[in-house]
């Protein structure tokens, strides 16, 4: 009787099983809708079912999983986000990157500086200096300055935006050849806000610079910057925002 009753507890042990590789098995949309109802109903059986898909052979399935337990919170979401991070797949290591500078793990920062320096998919370039940019540090804003050169677009936008906000100064020899000669005239907007935030002696000057920029965009920008700055543009030296010193003072 006694093993009649382990032999059927084996059965169905291997039946579940069954039914688990089954759930990560066919369509990868079936499977990505999958997720996306065990997501909803989020038991610890549905959790694990999710985490199973972590190692599912089609790329979406993969970040959609990923994605869905860093929603999730589970505990353990820094360590499967920089596992990820190092996925065979573009997409996924992009995905992890996203995942990482919205989870704010610090830790992350020097594994995110090198996809930034040297991931062969400028999509994850992309995310990884803009989660670099909400990450902050030293590290993050010396990997921005470095990735200022990048020659896609993109990753140019995230890269002077994020340096602009945490090391305008250090970057900004940079900067200025950017808001100056980048062919991209929406980098060189970028740029254009990016030095306006720097204390450096040559703001001013740069900035009157790119107010000749053939783009108007540019030109708006420099203009804004200058402004910002207490400088009327066009003027040599700072102004006063609280207008004139009252009769008498």
């Amino acid at each position: 009787m006694q093993k009649g009753k382990r032999l059927r507890f084996r059965r169905l042990g291997l039946f579940l099983i069954c039914l688990d590789l089954a759930a990560c098995a066919g369509d990868p949309q079936d499977r990505i809708g999958r997720i996306y109802t065990w997501k909803l109903r989020p038991t610890d059986k549905n959790v694990e079912r999710i985490r199973a898909c972590l190692e599912d052979p089609d790329r979406d399935v993969r970040a959609m999983a990923l994605h869905a337990l860093i929603s999730l919170g589970i505990e353990d979401g820094q360590a499967i986000s920089l596992e990820a991070l190092r996925d065979e797949d573009g997409f996924v290591r992009a995905t992890a990157a996203r995942c990482l500078g919205e989870m704010g793990v610090a830790v992350a920062a020097p594994a995110l500086a090198e996809r930034l320096s040297s991931d062969p998919d400028w999509h994850v370039r992309k995310l990884a200096a803009e989660s670099l940019t909400v990450l902050g540090g030293t590290e993050a804003a010396e990997a921005l300055v470095r990735a200022l050169e990048d020659p896609v677009r993109g990753v140019r936008l995230a890269a002077v935006s994020g340096a602009g906000e945490l090391s305008p100064d250090a970057a900004f020899e940079i900067l200025a050849g950017i808001v100056l000669e980048d062919p991209d005239w929406e980098v060189r907007v970028h740029a254009a806000r990016a030095i306006g935030r720097s204390s450096r002696p040559e703001t001013a000057a740069t900035l009157e610079a790119a107010r000749n920029d053939p783009n108007e965009f540019v030109r708006a920008a420099a203009t804004a910057a200058l402004r910002s700055a207490g400088r009327v543009p066009g003027s040599p030296g700072p102004v006063s925002l609280g207008g004139p010193a009252p009769p008498g003072s």
